[in-house]
């Protein structure tokens, strides 16, 4: 479950919710892991973007992937792609940091490419196609 605030009305407040939520879920027994504006409730088990990436390479019979993010989150999926090609199980990947305001340092320091927004991703979409 991944908890929202970015369009909320009163930001500090509905963070505050979201935290609260949060206590009761980690009570229940499941982590938490933070976002651009987003907290997310998960079962306890080691999981994230990167190690998703992971196990789709496995199984899939690529070569090379393409990979855009503005989150914290996303820094996972950057670093699991670099070493998917470390360890020559892709020939190649391009990382991209989709940059706004908010987006975490470690994004853009993780990517190999930044663009400005959304808008500058769908210059570098179009630039591709």
């Amino acid at each position: 479950v991944a908890l929202h605030w970015r369009g909320a009305a009163d930001r500090p407040a509905a963070e505050s919710a979201a935290e609260r939520i949060a206590a009761d879920a980690v009570a229940a027994g499941l982590g938490t892991h933070r976002g651009r504006m987003v907290l997310e409730l998960r079962p306890r088990v080691e999981i994230d973007k990167g190690i998703a990436l992971a196990a789709l390479i496995a199984r899939a019979p690529v070569s090379a992937a393409f990979y855009a993010g503005d989150d914290r989150t996303d820094a996972d999926a950057f670093r699991a792609l670099g070493q998917a090609v470390e360890q020559r199980r892709l020939a190649r990947a391009v990382c991209v940091a989709v940059v706004a305001e908010e987006t975490p340092a470690e994004v853009v320091e993780s990517a190999d490419l930044a663009v400005a927004g959304p808008d500058g991703f769908v210059e570098v979409l179009e630039a591709l196609a």
